[in-house]
């Protein structure tokens, strides 16, 4: 191939592979969807020298980071551990060296008045935020020489559409041989692979095989879980959310969204939901957090600043709106552009389609709603999220269907009330990903107890990527090979999904 080129994060035309009508390809592993975890997978792969096909619906790489305009890291306790006279700092053993080497990486591309910053985005409810375009260019760039060399083909603006199985498994487990997908464009093509990894944002590819999974929540005898109910409740769903980027302007210099149609009017765009103020419920009253304020809804998720004062909110930031609900002392419980009217997986794609449309016109309403009620100095940053008007690509997903798993990772194995009455199995402290293509043994170790007690291990052997959150939670690198005795695999195994439910966790080592 010549030259890898990427221009403000999207890869040059001539880097991508455009299957025709038809066409059948061939290769090691078959990375499906275009999530964080879509990219992990195929990153760890790549360095291990095998060939990868990632096929996505987007041009652009990264999930969460980019597509969803959330380039923004939630760490859990040991990851924000900084050094000290009887501690490691958690970025050195908490997260894989290419975790550590992606925020190196968003530091340098993103400094503060000429300098690196260990927060670019100064945000204050995460501990490193860039903006969704330099979370894209240092993504792209670990990509490169693979590209470059032929080990990975990157096939965007494409969806499944069917899976090849088989059943000639000894245990009769059914094979995934290949799977079927249809471009933007129309054209159909087919990529077969020993090893397919499901790391679609919705575990669409476990719907489209008919594999066995489940929606929402489960039931308690589903999984020996105390705390689930009797019955499964396939609609109990987290919330989605479409971002919208937007920059702090001079006085007078805004550029107002309009209200999306039904303003006001529809129930997803009812403006007495929304709030430009945080408010706080103390002992002695409440306190008031202005939208600009230090700990105001504007820095909570900002990814770009203008002055080495974290707590500084300047002319010229910028900042990720995505606001779910608070306590509001006149109107009860508000809502920011979090859309809760509905839930996206175990619905046909029609409805999948009205509800998307939903939140996206949530997302305008919200700005719009700030822009008329004291935020009126926005401006939408449409250059940072590769649309019109600052909304990202795709909706901010946080669940997806799951596989049933061969060992269901409960919460009773890891709760700290539980482990201090019995041990904790070992089985338990261990989330693998695995996969078996001749001697090839990829694994994941994770810290389980800070998982959702329904975290699911995958169909029915394997564990590779999750869809989003790749940072947001400490995981320890690969690979490292366990006692092939101990693994549940067989050698050509099926699709695997590894989707989690939780609250807002779905981790991914990369």
């Amino acid at each position: 191939m010549s030259q890898v080129r990427q221009t403000n994060g999207i890869f040059a035309e001539s880097v991508f592979t455009r299957p025709v009508d038809g066409d059948t390809l061939s290769c090691s592993i078959l990375v499906v969807g275009g999530s964080t975890a879509a990219y992990s997978a195929t990153l760890s792969a790549l360095q291990m020298n095998v060939d990868v096909c990632l096929v996505q619906p987007l041009k652009v790489v990264g999930g969460q980071f980019t597509a969803q305009a959330l380039p923004a890291s939630d760490d859990g306790d040991l990851l924000n551990q900084s050094t000290s006279f009887s501690s490691v700092d958690g970025e050195q053993f908490a997260i894989s060296k290419n975790q550590r080497w992606f925020r190196i990486r968003q530091r340098q591309l993103q400094p503060v008045v000429g300098r690196p910053q260990a927060n670019p985005g100064g945000a204050w409810v995460c501990p490193i935020t860039t903006t969704p375009v330099v979370a894209a260019i240092a993504l792209n760039e670990r990509l490169v020489p693979y590209l470059a060399a032929g080990k990975l083909r990157l096939i965007p603006d494409s969806e499944p559409t069917a899976v090849s199985l088989t059943d000639d498994g000894e245990d009769g487990r059914q094979q995934v041989r290949g799977v079927t997908f249809q471009a933007k464009d129309g054209s159909r093509f087919t990529v077969t692979a020993p090893v397919t990894l499901e790391a679609t944002d919705f575990g669409d590819l476990l719907e489209v095989a008919n594999l066995p999974s489940r929606v929402g929540q489960e039931a308690r005898n589903d999984t020996g879980e105390a705390i689930l109910p009797e019955q499964a409740i396939a609609a109990c769903q987290q919330s989605f959310t479409f971002n919208v980027v937007v920059e702090r302007t001079a006085a007078g210099q805004g550029q107002q969204v309009p209200a999306p149609p039904g303003y006001g009017i529809e129930p997803w765009l009812n403006v007495n939901e929304f709030t430009g103020d945080y408010w706080v419920k103390k002992s002695n009253g409440w306190d008031k957090k202005g939208f600009f304020d230090a700990f105001g809804i504007f820095r909570y998720r900002r990814v770009q600043r203008q002055s080495l004062n974290e707590k500084v909110v300047s002319i010229g930031d910028v900042s990720v709106i995505n606001w779910g609900t608070s306590d509001h002392p006149e109107k009860g419980q508000c809502c920011g552009n979090d859309f809760r009217l509905g839930h996206l997986i175990g619905i046909s794609r029609a409805e999948r389609k009205v509800l998307i449309q939903r939140a996206r016109d949530r997302a305008q309403a919200y700005i719009h709603y700030l822009q008329t009620h004291g935020g009126s100095d926005l401006k939408p940053r449409g250059d940072l999220t590769w649309s019109a008007d600052g909304i990202g690509l795709e909706p901010y997903i946080r669940e997806a269907r799951r596989g049933i798993a061969l060992t269901t990772i409960r919460h009773e194995d890891v709760a700290e009330r539980f482990s201090l009455t019995k041990p904790v199995p070992a089985a338990s402290m261990i989330a693998w990903a695995l996969v078996s293509i001749t001697t090839l043994i990829f694994t994941a170790i994770s810290s389980l107890a800070m998982f959702h007690p329904t975290v699911k291990m995958s169909l029915p052997c394997l564990f590779l990527c999750q869809p989003n959150h790749s940072c947001r939670w400490p995981l320890t690198a690969w690979c490292f090979p366990p006692k092939a005795s101990a693994l549940p695999i067989s050698p050509t195994p099926p699709i695997v999904c590894t989707q989690w439910s939780g609250p807002s966790a779905k981790p991914a080592v990369f």
